[in-house]
């Protein structure tokens, strides 16, 4: 049986934290992640959801304010593990952390690497119109995302798919995979690749402001925006004041004579003039609303038609 410890804090992890655990090949030992934070409106100090699960199942926790300070790498290094495997922990791990397994520091990345290295591939990926996505692991090393990998599981993405649902089904992949690949690294099964540097993108972290539409971008762009920033940030524009979130969209293909940002009239309901073709609205949510389909908010709003969105 090989000691595992699991490093991660981002809620995508629980899937695999779960698997780790329910792996009898594999010793679960200890879960490390990020500290308690105060939350909600009456700010009360809160577990995020890898402790709260690793609590559920008995297993010790361990919340560093820095993984790297001396006194966190006696801790791991005492233990004796055989791997350290990391996903979404939102910390930087120096080398004498990455020195303390015995077989291998593992790292879980959700993209095809070397493509989209950073904090938002999920995004990214629809961003650009990928049609399919995955989950890499790799060595783990100092340099981001840049270490040799041993394995990807590939994932099509779905023309309906968002990021809240790519994040879902990259976790679920990460659960069914990662257990044997590290079973099968521990019986030197599985060999790492050295990454193609020349092939290799990075990504930013993605803002609240990245949610605000620009209506003269062509509408297949804007309406990847909106499936990319479901359930955040949100893509969002403005009407009468007031911000109005676009949950659901449809590429139109329509050209108008008119200015960008113009909402008009469809044989089903209402389409935003851009830069290149017209987005349909399928579901939106007005600041102070909830979440309506488009028939809904036309029955409120009724004088949609003409107005330029965007405009705060």
């Amino acid at each position: 049986m090989k000691k595992v410890i699991f490093i991660g804090t981002d809620a995508i992890g629980v899937q695999l934290l779960e698997a780790l655990h329910h792996t009898p090949e594999l010793e679960l030992a200890l879960v490390v992640t990020g500290q308690d934070k105060s939350m909600g409106r009456k700010m009360l100090l809160t577990a995020n959801p890898i402790k709260q699960k690793a609590i559920e199942h008995g297993l010790p926790v361990y919340q560093p304010e820095k993984v790297s300070a001396p006194e966190s790498v006696a801790k791991l290094k005492a233990l004796q593990p055989d791997f350290l495997v990391v996903m979404a922990y939102g910390q930087i791990v120096s080398q004498e952390v990455l020195d303390i397994p015995r077989v291998e520091c593992l790292n879980v990345h959700t993209s095809l690497l070397p493509k989209y290295r950073g904090a938002s591939p999920i995004q990214s990926a629809l961003l650009n119109g990928d049609e399919k996505t995955g989950v890499s692991l790799m060595r783990m090393v100092k340099a981001m995302d840049a270490g040799p990998v041993y394995a990807q599981f590939k994932l099509p993405i779905a023309p309906e798919d968002t990021a809240g649902i790519l994040w879902e089904r990259l976790s679920q992949l990460s659960a069914n995979e990662i257990p044997q690949a590290v079973i099968k690294i521990s019986e030197n099964s599985l060999m790492p690749a050295a990454q193609d540097e020349s092939q290799a993108t990075y990504i930013q972290k993605i803002s609240k402001a990245d949610g605000e539409i620009n209506w003269s971008e062509p509408a297949d762009l804007i309406h990847r925006k909106v499936r990319a920033f479901n359930p955040w940030p949100s893509a969002f524009t403005f009407f009468e004041g007031k911000r109005l979130k676009l949950h659901k969209t449809k590429v139109f293909e329509q050209t108008v004579d008119q200015p960008v940002g113009t909402a008009i009239e469809l044989p089903s309901g209402i389409g935003v003039v851009t830069g290149g073709g017209v987005l349909e609205l399928l579901e939106v949510q007005l600041e102070g609303k909830k979440r309506q389909f488009i028939q809904e908010f036309l029955n409120g709003n009724r004088g949609v038609v003409g107005v330029v969105l965007g405009e705060s």
